[in-house]
C-alpha cells in the first residue's frame, strides 16, 4: 500500500494487488472482542482507514459480539454502522440481509 507499509486488513475481497494501485471492494477485519463503544470506535477507525486507502465499497468488523458493517455510500459514518448479532445471523433472514450487503454484484457497482 505504499512506502513499505506492512499494515493490511485481515481479508480483502476482490483485491487488486498491482503495486501502488492496490484496491479491494470489501474489507473484513477480525477482532476477538469488541466489548464496548471505545473498542468499537478503535476497530471502526482502523478498518475505515484500510477501506479508504483501498477504495473499498465497504468493510465489516467481526468479533465474538457479532458483525458490524459500514458502507462507502454512507460515507463510512460511525452512526450508520449496521450490527448483526450471531443469533440474528443464525436465522435465514438475518444472514440473507448481511449477504446482500456484501454481494459481489453489489460491491462491483458500488460507489
Amino acid at each position: 500500500m505504499g512506502r513499505g507499509e506492512r499494515v493490511y486488513p485481515d481479508y480483502a475481497l476482490l483485491a487488486q494487488t498491482k503495486r501502488d494501485e492496490e484496491s479491494a471492494r470489501f474489507i473484513w477485519e477480525a477482532k476477538y472482542r469488541i466489548a464496548n463503544e471505545a473498542s468499537l470506535r478503535e476497530a471502526f477507525f482502523q478498518a475505515k482507514s484500510y477501506a479508504l486507502r483501498l477504495a473499498s465499497a465497504g468493510f465489516a468488523l467481526v468479533a465474538v459480539e457479532g458483525v458490524w458493517v459500514s458502507l462507502a455510500r454512507e460515507q463510512f459514518a460511525f452512526d450508520k454502522l449496521l450490527h448483526f448479532s450471531w443469533a440474528t445471523l443464525a436465522q435465514t433472514e438475518g444472514f440473507s440481509s448481511l449477504a446482500k450487503l456484501c454481494a459481489k454484484s453489489r460491491l462491483e457497482t458500488a460507489k
